[in-house]
């Protein structure tokens, strides 16, 4: 928090500044500002003195008990507590447990630190930031209206053992004497909602959305956005189709989970085996991320190996099985690529170029043996909608089987995505049978927009999974009603006479008229398109692999994406992800996109 008095106005600013806001600390690098204090309070008020271009001349530093001795000093605040606050701390012993009720009420120290510290909603830091200003704003209010200048000295004498501050006794009669005398002028969070960013994301963070319809969302200030995010891939259909949010309304009715089988699971399972004919049998889960984990398991049962070969760049989900970055090379396991992964089971994973058999040879010679399966987007959607290179699946599948090792599609993102069906099917592939995996995964799409997975394959690798076999796997969610209601309204939807050419044709008009624009501007941009989704690679070389993908200019599509966002257009905040189409997408929505993109793109052109 940051107070700013100007002694000629007499008028007080106060900025709340989030702690995890990303700035340049002098001497220590780009860290979370709430670091800064632990390098010095020289230090933090420079960082906190740059970010508001601001000088910052003093610094107090106190505790809970220094807050809540300077709130009761002052008699306690009458204050509005907008909602009911409930937190249990139990880290602390429930010393610091939050127990308020909404309304107008008296808050004394150890009250006012429970709202001043709440942050266990939708908004989090942002909230209580806004809490903590206006808690201090009314503080301010009640000493200038029931304290007298006198009575100052004795306030700050009983909160100053709880202060750390280079204000002497004197400074501190001086600036309380002059807040006395001045009102205050407003107070600002720092960096404001609209400027929100995370910093792993080159982009910067979503907007937070509150009313979605079609292809647009609404955000807390009312603003429209026109939504290609499409909540990264499952709402081909657009936000709030009337028909999948009937199916879920009439799931809900009769009851949102049984904890037994259901005949709308058969009905889901029967539409997926049909338009998947390599899934002999199905099993659903609650995530794309349960389903991969699953499949490896049965992979695993299988063949009894335990190894598994994955691609560059290929995301499978969130599991310790598969967020696994490549070694030095083909022959070398793979390393953990997250905080928290065992080095033991990074080394049942090796990690090769997508698109490179060469690679993928070397990996089975050297560790073929204990090779359970090879995992693989047959159609990359993680680092940039990058298709599989001619005869690249199909020597994929020929050189897995050869060694007696399982292939297994991660179709999370690709299923009925480019057409009815799974890329095993896709128009835009050649020699179906020689690519059908044994194993496959799917998600996002076939829940309409519920959390869901589903796994599935050969007969007789399937029939590995208890009951019939020794490969567990179980959910308590799993086949809900209401998920699987969703899922079979949405690919209903789907099967409708040229859903997928419309989306298409308007990616089409969209890719050509993003080109022509960065064209326009010199700005080098490369679009990988498939049917109706797209990936935009600041970059002027062909993108068929991670390598080529992490070769791109992230800054500039950092820039690209905060312009677009502040133009109404929503993307991924992310230069590896898709744009995706909906059913909901229309002309207009393109035009007014171009539109925002030429703006966009002269913007960064002056930059």
């Amino acid at each position: 928090m940051v107070v700013s008095l100007d002694p000629l106005t007499k008028k007080i600013n106060l900025f709340s500044i989030l702690r995890d806001t990303y700035v340049n600390i002098d001497g220590y690098g780009k860290e979370r500002i709430n670091t800064a204090i632990t390098h010095g309070p020289n230090v933090a008020m420079k960082a906190a003195g740059d970010l508001l271009g601001i000088p910052i001349q003093y610094y107090v530093y106190t505790d809970f008990q220094g807050f809540i001795k300077l709130v009761d000093a002052v008699g306690g605040v009458d204050f509005d507590v907008e909602k009911d606050m409930h937190y249990t701390s139990k880290a602390d012993n429930n010393e610091y447990d939050i127990d308020l009720k909404k309304g107008y009420q008296h808050l004394d120290g150890d009250t006012a630190l429970m709202y001043v510290r709440f942050r266990h909603d939708a908004m989090s830091d942002y909230a209580r930031s806004e809490r903590q200003r206006e808690f201090l704003k009314a503080v301010a209010a009640k000493m200038q209206s029931t304290t007298t200048i006198a009575k100052l000295p004795s306030i700050l004498e009983e909160v100053n053992p709880y202060v750390d501050t280079n204000l002497t006794l004197s400074d501190m009669w001086k600036l309380g004497g002059l807040g006395y005398q001045s009102s205050m002028n407003g107070s600002e969070q720092i960096p404001p909602m609209k400027m929100l960013k995370e910093e792993r994301t080159p982009g910067g963070a979503e907007v937070l959305s509150v009313t979605t319809q079609g292809a647009h969302f609404w955000d807390v200030d009312d603003n429209r956005y026109i939504d290609y995010l499409a909540a990264y891939g499952p709402i081909v259909t657009g936000h709030a189709h009337p028909h999948i949010t009937k199916a879920i309304t009439e799931a809900a009715a009769n009851g949102v989970l049984y904890g037994t089988p259901t005949e709308l699971e058969i009905r889901l399972a029967k539409m997926l085996k049909e338009a998947i004919p390599s899934m002999d049998k199905v099993r659903f889960v609650n995530s794309g991320t349960e389903a991969v984990m699953t499949t490896i398991r049965v992979a695993r049962a299988y063949t009894k190996r335990n190894k598994i070969v994955k691609f560059a760049g290929c995301y499978h989900g969130h599991s310790d099985l598969v967020l696994v970055a490549a070694g030095s090379g083909p022959s070398t396991l793979g390393i953990p690529d997250s905080a928290g992964i065992p080095t033991s089971i990074a080394h049942e994973v090796i990690t090769v170029p997508f698109n490179d058999l060469d690679s993928l040879k070397a990996a089975l010679e050297r560790w073929g043996d204990d090779v359970a399966a090879v995992m693989v987007e047959p159609i990359v959607g993680n680092f940039g909608m990058v298709m599989p290179e001619p005869g690249f699946l199909e020597g994929l599948c020929a050189m897995t089987r050869d060694n007696g090792s399982l292939v297994i599609y991660d179709e999370v993102i690709t299923a009925f995505r480019f057409h009815y069906g799974s890329t095993q099917t896709y128009a835009g592939l050649d020699n179906h049978a020689e690519i059908e995996p044994d194993l496959t995964a799917l998600g996002k799409i076939i829940g309409g927009g519920l959390p869901i997975g589903a796994y599935g394959g050969r007969k007789q690798v399937m029939e590995q999974v208890a009951p019939l076999g020794p490969a567990y796997q179980a959910g308590t969610m799993a086949g809900n009603p209401a998920s699987i209601s969703a899922g079979i309204a949405c690919l209903e939807v789907l099967q409708g006479e040229g859903v997928y050419a419309e989306m298409e044709r308007l990616a089409i008009d969209l890719t050509a008229g993003l080109q022509a624009s960065a064209d326009r501007y010199g700005i080098a941009l490369t679009i990988n398109r498939i049917r109706g989704a797209f990936s935009t690679h600041f970059c002027d070389h062909p993108v068929t692999n991670y390598d080529q993908a992490q070769d791109t200019d992230g800054e500039l599509f950092a820039s690209f994406f905060r312009h677009m966002l502040n133009r109404g257009i929503n993307l991924a905040p992310s230069k590896y992800e898709a744009w995706f189409l909906t059913t909901a997408h229309t002309d207009k929505d393109v035009q007014e996109t171009l539109e925002a993109a030429e703006a966009s793109f002269k913007a960064m052109a002056q930059e």
